[in-house]
């Protein structure tokens, strides 16, 4: 065994004095001649290389199957092996190369164990030191796939992957005693050395894959330089073991150098070709008028241009002329003004409305009016306009919507008939509440028996009809009043924390566009604000604008630049555009206000029900000392005017009284009775039962500080 290692290692000797010698040589070739590489580098380069392999293994296994060895786990080991093949590379793309290698590799190496063990020395028994060597004979034959990039002149990195099968798989294993040295003998030898074998690796892989990465440096060999020496470096990343169930890899790296070879192309007679171009340019000017010639041609002058490729010469002859169009000049758009701010100052407002759970009807009818029933039943009380009444034309809505988020609750109806027009008919204020009920139960698909009647036989009038003998005393008594025991269904509606508008100027915005194009004649105003428009005008024909401010406009800016734009068109269809921004200056107030009407009041009556008594507890309960609070009360305008003012004084009142009583820290700064000398909030007339209803009422608005 120890023959063949020795021949390995002279083989391996001669292959390095080779590479080096021709290394030598085609350093000494490139320093004698000027260095033009890679002049043949859009053609195929294909040639040969010789390595040398330092081989790592990297093992943890101790024995191979059917051979008997009292070996313990071997470690890594290394060895050194030839490599050696053919190869070829195609251009790509700038400087990429593309190329296949076929190769062999000899990745043989030494795995040496030591072990301690009892030998015979002089007869006695001593400890000593034996060496498990196992010397494996791998050799494999595969094809490379790579990439082949260029970095600097000559500098190249290389990548790729390696799959290949192992041709040869042998191994030599013996025991020597290391240790003391030439003394002693084994125990069952009696002799240095034991366990010779030689062989197959048992169960050994046929395939051997790796990656590699590596860098090659080319040095031309001839004067054409399509001549190259590449002395080169890789490292081969094994993936795949050596043998199966054995944890045993190797990696190899490789030193060596190729021999790269790229044929001359053919040189061709380079054909030449005449050409003739015409380059016309034009040059548009811009006018206020209209001219007798829209265009006028220009005059001819030629220029010669050569222009050489790798396969033709051309000979181009270019002849240039510049014409002259005219064209109406693109119309100005041009905004002056001289407001610089708008000043916005705002507070928060939270308001709260009583429910008003009657539905009237016309006389003698038991069916529902339109205006209950008509619209998205899907009525969403956020987006809608901040009014009582709009709320009571969709209280029907309201409470079915209720009804279907609160499902163990259940109403009660009352119908009624005028007692005077009506002659108090039962089955009429029946058939009424029957008509609500029904509504109920088809619109929202709410259960029969949540929606209950109560039917009278005798006496189906309110119990507390509005008296006045006209025709709007009259109509508030035919109406079917709802009840429920959940105060959930019937609470209040509230819109909380909502920004009004206190004030603000300028309440207009002037514009001057006297110095935009005349003939500019379609103009457009925009008024915007963070890519939203809040307002656009068609301002055609117009020096002079007014844009008037308001409330709705208001209430949409922010913080920031207004931008006012301006667009025009001209009957050409021109188009041209200016900008202006206008700085809003928007703060609110240290205080917030909240406005309660949460009491409805029976027809000539001032006294509060208990309900209405836990409704304002509510709303004040987190009243902080300091607050300041007024009260209003307003009536409808049936009935005298005297009477009406002491009965709404009365509500106000009655109302402060429970303020008082449950907040005496507030401050009440006023209590006042003012009949229909004023409406309430919401309210635009009298000349309906439902807006006479939410007017006998008592406001509670309460200042808070907020900061």
């Amino acid at each position: 065994m120890k023959k063949i290692y020795t021949l390995n290692i002279h083989k391996q000797s001669l292959a390095i004095t080779i590479i080096i010698l021709i290394l030598t040589k085609a350093f000494q070739i490139s320093a004698q001649s000027e260095y033009n590489l890679f002049s043949s580098d859009s053609t195929i380069t294909y040639g040969g290389f010789l390595n040398v392999n330092f081989n790592k293994h990297f093992a943890d296994f101790s024995d191979f199957e059917g051979i008997e060895t009292c070996c313990p786990r071997f470690g890594n080991g290394n060895g050194l092996g030839m490599g050696g093949g053919i190869f070829f590379e195609l251009p790509f793309p700038n400087i990429l190369k593309i190329g296949l290698r076929a190769e062999f590799n000899s990745i043989s190496a030494n795995l040496i164990k030591d072990e301690p063990t009892t030998i015979i020395l002089d007869d006695i028994l001593q400890e000593g030191t034996f060496r498990h060597s196992l010397s494996t004979q791998i050799m494999n034959l595969g094809v490379s796939p790579y990439l082949t990039i260029r970095v600097i002149r000559g500098l190249n990195i290389t990548a790729g992957g390696h799959y290949g099968y192992i041709v040869k798989s042998k191994f030599d294993y013996f025991e020597q005693i290391i240790k003391p040295e030439n003394r002693g003998v084994f125990i069952d030898t009696r002799t240095r050395e034991r366990n010779k074998l030689t062989g197959i690796i048992p169960n050994h892989s046929q395939i051997y894959g790796c990656v590699f990465i590596g860098f090659s440096y080319d040095l031309p060999v001839n004067k054409e330089q399509n001549l190259r020496i590449s002395p080169e470096i890789l490292y081969y990343k094994g993936l795949t073991k050596l043998a199966f169930q054995k944890d045993w890899m190797a990696d190899i790296i490789k030193f060596g150098a190729s021999i790269k070879y790229s044929p001359i192309p053919e040189k061709k007679e380079i054909p030449k070709i005449k050409k003739f171009e015409q380059i016309i340019d034009t040059l548009f000017v811009e006018i206020d008028y209209i001219p007798d010639k829209y265009f006028l041609e220009g005059r001819d002058y030629v220029i010669e241009d050569i222009v050489q490729k790798s396969d033709t010469i051309i000979f181009i002859e270019k002849y240039f002329r510049t014409d002259t169009l005219y064209k109406l000049a693109k119309p100005i758009a041009k905004i002056k003004m001289q407001t610089g701010f708008i000043n916005v100052r705002a507070r928060f407002v939270t308001e709260a409305f009583p429910l008003l759970p009657i539905i009237f009807f016309p006389k003698e009818s038991d069916k529902l009016p339109e205006e209950y029933i008509s619209g998205d039943e899907e009525f969403d009380v956020s987006k809608f306009e901040i009014k009582p009444i709009i709320y009571h034309r969709n209280i029907l809505k309201i409470i079915g919507k209720r009804l279907r988020e609160h499902p163990r609750a259940t109403i009660t109806l009352i119908g009624y008939a005028d007692s005077t027009t009506e002659n108090s008919n039962c089955k009429l204020a029946f058939n009424r509440a029957e008509a609500v009920k029904n509504y109920f139960i088809e619109e929202f698909e709410i259960k029969s028996n949540r929606v209950k009647i109560n039917r009278s036989e005798r006496k189906c009038s309110p119990i507390n009809p509005t008296l006045t003998p006209n025709d709007s005393g009259y109509s508030e008594n035919r109406r079917v009043e709802i009840f429920s025991d959940d105060p959930k269904i019937l609470e209040p509606i509230i819109r909380e924390n909502f920004l009004e508008i206190e004030y603000f100027e300028p309440a207009e915005l002037n514009i001057d566009l006297s110095e935009t194009s005349k003939l500019a004649d379609k103009r457009t105003i925009v008024l915007k604000q963070n890519e939203t428009v809040l307002k656009e005008m068609d301002v055609s024909g117009k020096e002079y604008v007014k844009i008037p401010l308001d409330e709705n406009i208001v209430k949409q800016m922010v913080k920031g630049n207004l931008w006012i734009e301006l667009y025009v068109e001209d009957n050409a269809g021109q188009t041209s555009k200016d900008s202006k921004f206008i700085r809003v200056i928007k703060d609110t107030n240290d205080y917030a206000i909240e406005r309660l009407s949460i009491v409805l009041f029976d027809v000539g009556s001032d006294k509060l029900s208990q309900s209405a008594v836990n409704s304002i507890k509510t709303f004040v309960k987190d009243l902080k000392a300091g607050s300041k609070v007024k009260v209003t009360g307003y009536t409808d305008e049936l009935g005298l005017w005297e009477t009406n003012m002491v009965l709404s004084g009365n509500r106000a009142q009655n109302v402060a009284n429970v303020i008082s009583e449950h907040q005496p820290d507030a401050e009440i700064v006023g209590i006042e009775g003012i009949a229909s000398k004023r409406k309430p909030y919401g309210i635009h007339s009298y000349s309906t039962p439902a807006e006479r209803f939410l007017s006998r009422t008592v406001q509670i608005e309460i200042l808070k500080l907020i900061r």
